[in-house]
């Protein structure tokens, strides 16, 4: 028997490697669909049951916001948006300045705009009133954002003339 010219394997003798299938390979992409199909459903799944828990909270955020004062306010978002909010993603740090919003919608707001008169840049402000509630550098991220949102939401709604935050 002679060998082929790179001498690998004798020219005349039956190839034993089996001939590729495109079976294994439409397996694996049917697994990778599938797979995908399903954490695309839970997602979106966890998103929407977020979404109608937020905008519920905004209705108790706005009752709770005819007996708090301005700065309870604040506090009253931050703790809802620590242990109670447990949407998907950001859409809790996103729904916090609209959470000031409506508690500070329950009642005039005149007084503590006032007395909170904003000299700095609402980034300086607000990261002042966070370090003063122990939110500072060393915090986690999710808490230090959402307490800066927080407090530029209430400085918005002054600025405004108590008609909304900017988002």
């Amino acid at each position: 028997m002679s060998t082929d010219a790179a001498g690998s394997a004798p020219t005349g003798a039956a190839r034993t490697d089996a001939p590729r299938s495109g079976k294994v390979a439409w397996i694996v992409i049917g697994i990778a669909v599938a797979i995908g199909l399903g954490l695309g459903v839970f997602v979106y799944n966890r998103a929407a049951s977020g979404s109608v828990e937020i905008a519920h909270d905004y209705k108790v955020m706005r009752e709770r916001g005819a007996t708090l004062s301005a700065e309870g306010c604040v506090e009253a978002s931050l703790e809802w948006f620590r242990h109670r909010c447990d949407a998907v993603g950001k859409m809790c740090i996103d729904a916090v300045p609209r959470m000031v919003g409506e508690c500070l919608a329950a009642q005039d707001r005149s007084e503590a705009c006032i007395a909170n008169g904003n000299d700095l840049k609402p980034s300086q402000w607000a990261y002042q009133h966070c370090a003063e509630m122990g939110i500072d550098r060393k915090s986690k991220k999710a808490v230090k954002e959402s307490c800066t949102q927080a407090w530029r939401a209430f400085d918005s709604w002054c600025k405004s003339g108590q008609q909304g935050v900017a988002l």
